[in-house]
This record gives structure tokens, C-alpha cells and sequence, in this order.
């Protein structure tokens, strides 16, 4: 929500770096678990995996490692000489080149996206090639948003060493509401914060089945409320983008539009005021220490003007409405 028109009313390393191992960037949420069936049948026991089937975990293991630690020599040396990748377009990449072009221009400071490879299946075709079909998960760095992305992957063992030859892309897992929310989850609980005399509180939830997020606010001045309301926060398949839509008890209502910028959520808002004028502004919350920070510029409504504001809240019970 924008409390200011609240209160007036009142590289390419990344790509290949997530690719390589199955996962698009285009899509940052965790995937949703399966529930079981409680009428299946049990499973068949699982045959134990073989001594080349876990060294080939193992390497792959150390592969996401070396991924997850910037180390470009250590992800070379894990492929063979001729190894090429394949994206989910068809265009084919020689691994190595692609490591020392890209990924090994990273400086050690800049944050990464973690990766990991969450299942998979691996059959071996000869004692000295194996196939494996798996499901990838990539956090990143800046918004904590996860992707889920299949690939299959071609080891070859050289010199009793297991190695990539292939990995293609197969394209990333469909996501839910609730997992292109996922990066807006930081929110959830109980905020409470003061400025300029006024106390401002929040109470952020997720909807039933996950689709939304929904925020319960207040603003008092002493005893006095100013105006309340509450907020949903969805993903907006038609944009896709993440947006916003406020009813308060004044009557305005308001739609917003959330992008990450640079550590910060960056909301653009549009609202109707009760008396049919309308209002725009930017601004922006901020997760720091635990706590969240709220900021908006001066801006004018109606002509009058609205001073430029900054709430830090604290995650806590904020006093009882």
C-alpha cells in the first residue's frame, strides 16, 4: 500500500550458471510439494544404488558446489574436453569455453544464486556412460525467489573419473501463485512502527491455498485511527508481475505494481480517491536487520503537498486494534 495517499485520504553468467544445471531465471519461486495419495499402493523398495551411481552424485554434488562458490576452475575441470550444454532453444555451447567466457569473469564479491539439485534418476547405458534426468532448484541472491528446472545430463567416465559430456535444458517447472509470490514472504506476521507522531501497524497473511498475501493496516495517532484497510498481493498472470489491490476506510481504493530494485520493492501506485480525484507515487519498502523500512518521496495531491515519509517497523505483535 502507498501510506502517503493512505493518510492524505485520511549477465550471462547467471543464465548459464542456472541453465547448466536445468534451471531458467525467468521464473524465481519454490515449486509445490505433492501430496501423497493415501489409497496408492506402497512403493516398491528401491533397489541400492551402485559404487558409479553415488560417485556420479557425488559429482554432481560437486559440481552445484563449485557453482554456489564462484569457482570456475573446479567447474571446468568437471567436464570433458569436448562437453557441450544445450538451452531449452536448441543452441549448443561448448561447456568449457562457455565457463571462462562467462562465468569466469564473476568477481568474488558479487552475490550468487544457490543451487542445488534436489532429485534425480541416473542409469548407466555402458560401465563407462551413465544418463541422468533431474530437478534443479536455484535461490537468488537478491530476492530469495527459487526456480525449479529440469534437465538430463550425460556423465562419461575417463581415467576413473566421472564427467560431464552433455546437460540439456528441458524447461522450467510451472509455478503457483503462491511460489511467484515466495520473494514477498519475508513479509508474513506483525509489524509495528512510529513517525511523526503517528504509530503505523500491520498484520501480513497468507489466503487460503497460498494465491495471495494479505496485509490488514492502521494508522493512529494516539488513540485517534486515521484510517484502516486492507491489501491483497498477487501474481498477476496477465502482466505477469507481481501487483496490488488497497481498499481503505476513507474509500480510496488503489491498484500498485511491485518490482525489485536494487534491495528494495518499488510499489507504483494509482488511486481513486472517495471523491473521484485520483493520485500517483512511488514508493519503496526494504527489508534491513530484520526489520522493514518504508519510504515515499514528497509528492502532491490535490495540491496539497505530502511530506516525504520513512517508517522503520519492527516484526512484533503490534497493540491490539
Amino acid at each position: 500500500m502507498d501510506w502517503n495517499v493512505l493518510f492524505f485520504s485520511a549477465s550471462r553468467w547467471l543464465r548459464f550458471g542456472c541453465l547448466i544445471l536445468g534451471t531458467s531465471t525467468v521464473a524465481l519461486a519454490d515449486a509445490q510439494d505433492a501430496k501423497p495419495d493415501a489409497t496408492a499402493a506402497p512403493a516398491a523398495a528401491a533397489a541400492p544404488e551402485s559404487a558409479d551411481e553415488k560417485a556420479i552424485r557425488a559429482a554432481g554434488a560437486a559440481y552445484a558446489a563449485a557453482m554456489n562458490e564462484g569457482n570456475a576452475q573446479a567447474l571446468a575441470a568437471a567436464w570433458t574436453a569436448e562437453g557441450d550444454y544445450v538451452d531449452s532453444s536448441g543452441e549448443h555451447f561448448k561447456a568449457r569455453d562457455l565457463i571462462s567466457e562467462d562465468f569466469g569473469g564473476l568477481g568474488k564479491n558479487e552475490p550468487r544464486h544457490h543451487i542445488e539439485v534436489k532429485q534425480s534418476r541416473i542409469r548407466l547405458i555402458t560401465p563407462d556412460v551413465a544418463v541422468e534426468d533431474g530437478l534443479t532448484q536455484t535461490t537468488a541472491a537478491d530476492t530469495g525467489g527459487v526456480a525449479l528446472g529440469r534437465f538430463t545430463a550425460i556423465w562419461v567416465k575417463q581415467n576413473d573419473k566421472w564427467l560431464l559430456d552433455c546437460v540439456r535444458e528441458n524447461g522450467s517447472v510451472p509455478l503457483t501463485d503462491g511460489q511467484q509470490l515466495e520473494p514477498l514472504a519475508w513479509m508474513v506476521g506483525d509489524w509495528v512502527g512510529e513517525s511523526g507522531g503517528l504509530i503505523y501497524s500491520l498484520s501480513v497473511r497468507w489466503t487460503d491455498g497460498n494465491h495471495f498475501l494479505v496485509r490488514h493496516f492502521a494508522v493512529r495517532e494516539k488513540d485517534q485511527a486515521l484510517v484502516d484497510g486492507t491489501q491483497y498481493i498477487g501474481w498477476d498472470a496477465d502482466r505477469k508481475a507481481i501487483r496490488s489491490w488497497t481498499f481503505d476506510s476513507q474509500g480510496t481504493r488503489s491498484e500498485g505494481d511491485w518490482e525489485f530494485v536494487e534491495g528494495a520493492w518499488v510499489v507504483k501506485n494509482d488511486s481513486l480517491l472517495a471523491d473521484g480525484s485520483s493520485a500517483s507515487m512511488t514508493s519503496n519498502y526494504k527489508q534491513e536487520a530484520g526489520n522493514m523500512v518504508w519510504t515515499a518521496p514528497e509528492t502532491k495531491i490535490n495540491g496539497e503537498t505530502v511530506p516525504a515519509r520513512s517508517v522503520r517497523f519492527l516484526h512484533r505483535q503490534p497493540a491490539a486494534r
